[in-house]
């Protein structure tokens, strides 16, 4: 059951996130997902790692507690869907890639029951493909769209060169589901 709503915040507050995406200072890593958690990983024969900027909130108390604040309208823009919502982890991804025969490999964010939630903070190329009742389906970047669902396997379309894709993804659980 994959969830996609479009126009999720206004254009100012769209600005707003934007500017706090681009005045966080990113860590480069080497892949999208690393290996950390082998068992989390549904392999393939195209699958590749892609180097990306990335902030994780959830290492600095201060920073996420800050973050949720900023992001509650995108949050809150799941509550009429599912209810209440607890976000255990989030982090801001930048990606940069050239073109590829291959995606980042299939991976859950944790192996215990979770949501995956990811806000396209612009326009960008890069679909997040989701496995949803055995099939994999696309889901374009768009700014200011809000994709979320159980956390099953997704990825990465890396078939075109992606430029800049910015994103705010995080994990959820329900409060009562």
């Amino acid at each position: 059951m994959i969830h996609l709503l479009d126009n999720v915040t206004s254009l100012e507050q769209n600005k707003i996130l934007e500017e706090e995406f681009d005045n966080t200072e990113l860590e480069s890593i080497p892949a999208t997902v690393p290996h950390f958690n082998p068992e989390g990983y549904h392999h393939s024969k195209y699958e590749k790692d892609i180097p990306c900027q990335t902030f994780v909130f959830d290492r600095y108390e201060d920073k996420f507690v800050k973050n949720i604040e900023v992001f509650a309208p995108v949050i809150r823009a799941m509550i009429p869907t599912l209810g209440n919502v607890n976000v255990v982890a989030s982090r801001f991804n930048l990606t940069n890639q050239p073109s590829s025969k291959n995606h980042t490999p299939f991976h859950r964010d944790f192996l215990n029951d979770h949501w995956v939630a990811v806000y396209y903070i612009n326009d960008a190329v890069g679909d997040t493909i989701v496995f949803d009742e055995g099939e994999a389906k696309y889901n374009s970047p768009k700014r200011d769209r809000l994709l979320f669902f159980p956390g099953q396997f997704h990825a990465i379309d890396l078939s075109k060169e992606i430029v800049n894709r910015k994103v705010y993804n995080f994990a959820f659980t329900l409060k009562n589901p």
